[in-house]
């Protein structure tokens, strides 16, 4: 008898085994909430401001690109209209500008346009410390930033290698040099490479206008500031910023200088 129960034990769990490896594993669907709207992009930041690519989907009526300025309109630093303090700014020797000491203030100067449109606008400036850090500043038009990118400037420093050709080692390796940062004027146009790979675009209406720099955490040397129509990059000088427009830049401001 207990041989027997045995064998049914053993028949009953070959059964219960073989099921468990043949039987189809249910399917598990995945459905959304009908009830649930998709969420969209909202039009406006938290704090109010549209960013960069929200701002230029609703245009003011009839907004294109301005074309009157054939050079850029260069505005030295010298020529601000105001300052918010005197002591986070002290002029360059041979007037070659001026020095922001960094931490919060601002630097404005007035602008007067042809005619409504876009504008690019550029600057000439060069870091004024040893950090590692990008520069950051904020761009203001007549007191306020258009859009959230024009909060956050970013301009880059310029590095090089300490030697050049490297030297190389008792593997006949080339050994890596060090960066070294390159100190000089640097001449762009306000660019955000994460919503844009071309210039910034401001609008502004014909007549009188204020543009304010305003300072970041690092110091920043400021030679000027201008504004331009925009340019095909590829084609436009005003948008390289090698050393060859940063001489042509310079002299252009001088002769704004001479002529005034």
């Amino acid at each position: 008898m207990l041989k027997r129960w045995k064998y049914q034990k053993a028949a009953l769990l070959s059964v219960i085994l073989l099921f468990s490896f043949t039987s189809p594993t249910p399917m598990q669907t995945v459905r959304g909430d009908p009830h649930k709207e998709p969420k969209s992009l909202p039009i406006e930041q938290a704090d109010g401001m549209p960013t960069y690519l929200q701002w230029l989907a609703f245009p003011p009526s009839g907004a294109k690109n301005s074309s009157l300025l054939n050079q850029p309109l260069f505005l030295h630093a010298d020529d601000n209209s105001a300052m918010s303090d005197s002591q986070k700014y002290e002029p360059l020797a041979d007037d070659a500008g001026w020095l922001s000491k960094g931490g919060e203030g601002w630097i404005e100067w007035k602008v007067d346009l042809p005619e409504n449109g876009y504008y690019n606008i550029g600057l000439i400036y060069d870091s004024a410390d040893d950090h590692k850090t990008d520069l950051g500043l904020g761009i203001q038009v007549d007191g306020v930033s258009p859009y959230v990118e024009a909060q956050r400037i970013v301009l880059k420093r310029h590095y090089s290698d300490s030697v050049y050709p490297p030297v190389r080692d008792e593997f006949d390796n080339d050994r890596r040099p060090t960066s070294v940062e390159e100190k000089g004027w640097k001449n762009v146009l306000l660019t955000d490479y994460s919503v844009d790979p071309r210039p910034l675009k401001w609008y502004f209406t014909q007549g009188t206008h204020t543009i304010r720099v305003v300072s970041g955490r690092d110091a920043i040397k400021l030679q000027a500031l201008y504004v331009a129509s925009p340019q095909d990059p590829v084609s436009s000088k005003f948008s390289n910023s090698g050393k060859g427009s940063i001489r042509s830049s310079n002299a252009s401001v001088r002769r704004m200088d001479a002529e005034n």
